[in-house]
């Protein structure tokens, strides 16, 4: 999607996103996760943050209030950074600090994760007010299993695997990650791709994974062998 973000209803807002936004289909009836971010700030405002599930840094100009409003993700998957100069007249941000002190913005910070962050601007410069835990944990522990953990898992892989319009690949080595992924893929039925790179990777861990993906819901295992 082209970038800044526009919208014919919402002529007044501006935005700029990273990530991607896995409930989309329930906030907008668009094919793309970009066309719900500016909507769904129209209609809850500083709280949209609360109705966005997935990896996410959004950045939206409001000039009506002529603030800014910036959204983290629950866990600050998809990193941001503001920052300003030393007489705090200019204001930005961006994935990567490098890129605000090379336009001259020499006091960054990384911003906090689950997170809505209000930039105010007046003839003096700017204020910064936030409000955390958009999303809320419940940290107390009661469980005596991973029961509930492997669920998750599987229904995390199933958001990511499902929400788009395109096939999964998944990079595939010997090691545990790639491995219950795709074992959750299977479990799912949802067809994917592997590509394997096999650089020290155990060989006949990595052949026998894929020997059973095929025999699952795995079409392509592509690789390439003979790096070190």
């Amino acid at each position: 999607c082209v970038q800044p973000i526009t919208d014919a209803n919402s002529e007044t807002l501006t935005g700029l996103f990273n990530g991607e936004i896995y409930n989309f289909t329930q906030l907008t009836d668009s094919r793309r996760d970009t066309d719900c971010i500016l909507p769904t700030y129209a209609a809850f405002g500083e709280n949209a943050g609360q109705h966005f599930d997935g990896e996410f840094s959004i950045t939206i100009y409001d000039s009506q209030k002529d603030s800014v409003f910036i959204f983290t993700d629950p866990f600050l998957t998809k990193p941001l950074y503001w920052g300003t100069n030393e007489s705090k007249t200019d204001f930005g941000v961006a994935t990567c600090a490098s890129s605000l002190r090379a336009i001259g913005c020499d006091r960054t910070e990384l911003l906090d994760p689950n997170a809505t962050y209000e930039v105010n601007f007046n003839p003096g410069g700017f204020a910064i007010k936030c409000q955390r835990e958009v999303r809320p944990f419940q940290l107390e522990q009661h469980k005596d299993d991973y029961d509930d953990w492997s669920n998750a898992f599987v229904d995390s892989v199933r958001k990511r695997a499902s929400h788009g319009v395109h096939r999964p690949m998944v990079f595939l080595s010997s090691g545990y990650d790639s491995g219950a992924i795709c074992v959750a893929l299977n479990q799912l039925k949802i067809a994917y791709d592997t590509l394997s790179i096999v650089a020290g990777e155990e060989a006949s861990i990595l052949d026998e994974r894929i020997r059973i993906n095929k025999a699952h819901t795995c079409g392509e295992a592509f690789r390439v062998d003979g790096l070190s």
